[in-house]
């Protein structure tokens, strides 16, 4: 596995995108005190997330992915993989929360991408 220390933060990489996407209005780094999901640094939780606003969509009072994406960086392919499975398991033709995608390299990333 390749060092830690060179993976990019859920927030550099939520950055990128807002640099790169004009309706990007902000990010907000996930930690601990406002985590929606209540997963941060939990043995079966991501260990990096942030929200992208995206001024596209109307967002909640509540961080998350519906105000435009949430980047969840996870400790291995298989915690990553199975978020997005949940994720997809929520999904009914009544009620979509959009794309839901998993990344792989030497670092996982789970998310909603803003569409």
């Amino acid at each position: 596995m390749a060092n830690p220390s060179l993976f990019l933060s859920a927030t550099a990489i939520a950055e990128r995108i807002h640099t790169a996407v004009d309706t990007v209005t902000r990010v907000v780094t996930i930690t601990e005190t406002n985590d929606p999901n209540n997963l941060i640094g939990r043995p079966t939780g991501y260990t990096d997330a942030a929200v992208v606003y995206d001024k596209a969509v109307q967002c909640g009072e509540r961080l998350g992915a519906d105000c435009g994406a949430m980047i969840e960086v996870w400790p291995s392919a298989e915690h990553a993989q199975r978020r997005a499975n949940y994720i997809a398991g929520l999904q009914t033709p009544a009620r979509s929360l959009g794309l839901s995608t998993t990344t792989c390299t030497d670092q996982c990333y789970s998310g909603s991408p803003v569409t």
